[in-house]
């Protein structure tokens, strides 16, 4: 039978529409109807109640009707209005943009404005989409380049979790392609950057713990074929430079070890021990020395051939000797460091400029020279600074041809005196001042400061006509003056067709020992 409400086909013995819920009729009832005649089926129907039977209001059903389709018919009319609330909605346009692939106009929606409660609802929301797009990167349906692009989009985000969980996407993504091309140094440095950003990031920390495996792997790799070329230097340079990526890591550590044993034991084999020095001349009266490294069963590994330079009375070529797997030597005066296991050159010092040398190690590593000609005093450090030059200690004193140190002092032996015997000059070590001998030919108590008045003029007179290969200049004690800190010398020139002409002013500190002229130049007194 059908339902007399909706119309719908219904089963003959049901009471109720299953459809709509209208009640159904007998089928005697549908057949006969009131006062159609008698029935088998008892009445069902209930008598009115006697406010509707006397002529009152509607009847209960239909007035339930009534305000039923007044509440459907109000819920429809505002229906369109809910719904177009809704979909206009912030959060609507923002759900909207994500499932579209918008990320743009997700990102304007985000920064236009959200509430606070619709803000936090809608975290989740895009780093799902922001992961989403990195899945679709490592599922292959998207390249680096569109989901680096996509990615992007979002650093302009007004909330530092997502911006940051941007960047930190961004250098996984990078991390991934140098994986890929095997830069797993790359690799390494964009997954820890990530985490940085985002350090609850999921995939970051396993990709990090591949990329730190592969780049060690290569690393010891690498360092193993150059040992096997016997290139140990190049080999723990490799290692050295990872670990400064993969910080106290182990399997690093033991490969530097053994490296470096089997490099110690190389050298023993192979390497120089020890240097001969051999001064040569040409035919042609030229001057050099050959300086050769030898190994412990007395072969040559190396060879350094010094510049030729004119025979003279002093050697222009001078072995100083080996201290600490380094060898020194002067050359055309310029003190020079080779290193002994192979001979390269370490450093090279041109402010000696003195010949016919004398020198002398230091405790801590210093080198002191002399030169027969000057200058007196030199000393240098192990890598090859200057620590003092003295020119000349006073005219007095020449010819330097020996110097020896002990107990923090240097003592350097003068063959010329006014004596004619050789004198020795003492200089301390912790500040470069020196004491002169006196009359007899001891160590006096003359130190660089307190220099007399005429000592001073001497040892000014005696610098300018060594530097300038002369006895011209000159300096007259009477035209000197006094100052805070020591004197003003006149330096005058004998040379020429006048005496004694005026060549500038010399300042003197008598404290430090510089002296300073008027031509620019500054040199040590002492």
């Amino acid at each position: 039978m059908k339902c007399s409400r909706c119309g719908k086909q219904v089963g003959e013995n049901e009471k109720f529409c299953r459809y709509c819920g209208n009640p159904l009729r007998t089928p005697g009832e549908a057949s006969g109807g009131p006062g159609a005649g008698e029935s088998s089926a008892p009445d069902m129907r209930q008598p009115e109640p006697a406010f509707y039977a006397a002529g009152g209001s509607q009847k209960p059903e239909r007035k339930r009707k009534w305000i039923i389709g007044a509440v459907i018919a109000a819920a429809a009319a505002a229906a369109p209005a809910v719904f177009l609330l809704f979909w206009n909605s912030a959060e609507s346009r923002l759900n909207r943009a994500l499932s579209s692939g918008d990320y743009t106009a997700a990102v304007e929606i985000w920064n236009g404005g959200l509430e606070e409660d619709v803000i936090e609802d809608t975290i989740d929301t895009l780093r799902a989409a922001l992961l989403d797009i990195y899945g679709r990167y490592a599922d292959g349906e998207a390249d680096s380049e569109e989901v680096l692009d996509q990615m992007a989009v979002f650093e302009a985000i007004r909330d530092k979790r997502l911006s940051d969980l941007a960047l930190a996407a961004e250098l996984l993504v990078q991390g991934d392609e140098a994986m890929s091309d095997g830069a797993y140094r790359d690799a390494v440095e964009n997954y820890r950057e990530a985490l940085d950003y985002d350090p609850e990031l999921q995939p970051v920390a396993e990709r990090l713990s591949e990329a730190e495996t592969g780049y060690r792997e290569e690393i010891i790799e690498n360092a193993e074929s150059y040992a096997e070329q016997e290139a140990y230097e190049e080999a723990l340079q490799e290692i050295q430079d990872a670990m400064t990526v993969l910080e106290d890591d182990e399997a690093l550590k033991e490969k530097e070890e053994e490296i470096t044993e089997d490099y110690e034991e190389y050298k023993k084999q192979h390497g120089a021990v020890s240097v001969e020095f051999r001064r040569e001349n040409t035919e042609d009266y030229m001057e050099y020395a050959v300086i050769t490294g030898l190994n412990d069963q007395g072969e040559a590994v190396w060879s350094v051939n010094t510049e030729e330079y004119a025979s003279t009375e002093l050697e222009r070529t001078t072995g100083i000797g080996l201290r600490d797997d380094v060898y020194y030597y002067v050359e055309g005066g310029t003190l020079t460091a080779l290193k002994l296991e192979d001979g390269a050159v370490l450093w090279k010092n041109s402010e000696f400029g003195g010949a016919g040398a004398a020198s002398a190690f230091g405790e801590d590593g210093e080198i002191y020279l002399c030169g027969y000609y000057g200058p007196d005093f030199f000393a240098v450090d192990e890598e090859g600074n200057t620590l003092c030059r003295i020119d000349t200690f006073d005219a007095d004193y020449y010819w330097a041809h020996q110097i020896q140190c002990e107990s923090g002092q240097a003592v350097v032996s003068m063959a010329g005196s006014p004596s004619g015997e050789e004198v020795q000059i003492i200089v301390d070590l912790s500040d470069f001042s020196y004491r002169l001998p006196d009359n007899a030919g001891n160590s006096g108590v003359s130190a660089g400061q307190a220099m007399s008045l005429e000592q001073i003029c001497r040892a000014v007179e005696a610098h300018y006509n060594s530097e300038n290969n002369t006895d011209e200049y000159v300096v007259f004690e009477s035209e000197c003056m006094e100052t805070e800190d020591g004197y003003i010398l006149l330096l005058r020139s004998q040379g020429g067709s006048s005496a004694n002409v005026l060549v500038g002013a010399v300042q003197v500190n008598t404290g430090t020992g510089e002296v300073q002229d008027d031509w620019g130049e500054s040199w040590s007194l002492f």
